[in-house]
């Protein structure tokens, strides 16, 4: 049966939902805030994503577009490591596709781990800006190092 003949019997998209994801029964039934109904009236007018990037580059001095900014550079770095890992981790290592898995799984797990028992506890200590702005210097450091250590490497070679 299709879909929307489970539909037309009178399962709602929500509990097909449910189905699918069973988190999204913890969400519906304890987080309250995605019960409040809104009023349309009272909330803001919503802005294109291009009208919001525009605002971020165009108001780069206020800090919540700070904010923004440096996690978009954040991103863009990690997601730039994932990318380039594979090939870094052949040419160094001679890992394979077989046994690629257990590199990135252990990225996986430290990056849980860390985000788990030591983010909640620093975001409360230090605050987002702040940590923000640490993890920014220490992103920036590390890339610096890295390029200090090839250029190391490249003169001892000659």
């Amino acid at each position: 049966m299709s879909l929307t003949g489970l539909a037309s019997i009178g399962l709602t998209g929500g509990l097909i939902g449910r189905s699918i994801d069973p988190s999204s029964h913890f969400a519906a039934r304890f987080l309250t805030e995605s019960r409040v109904p809104h009023d349309s009236r009272t909330m803001p007018a919503r802005r294109s994503p291009r009208q919001a990037a525009w605002r971020v580059l165009s108001h780069s001095s206020e800090p919540s577009s700070r904010l923004i900014l440096i996690y978009a550079i954040a991103i863009g770095a990690f997601q730039g490591t994932n990318t380039i890992l594979a090939l870094f981790l052949n040419a160094r290592f001679a890992v394979t596709e077989k046994t690629i898995g257990y590199f990135f799984m252990y990225i996986g797990a430290i990056s849980v781990f860390t985000r788990v028992l030591w983010l909640g506890r620093a975001v409360d200590r230090f605050g987002e800006v702040q940590l923000s702005r640490f993890g920014i210097i220490l992103l920036a450091g590390t890339v610096i190092f890295l390029f200090l250590l090839a250029v190391k490497e490249m003169l001892e070679e000659k």
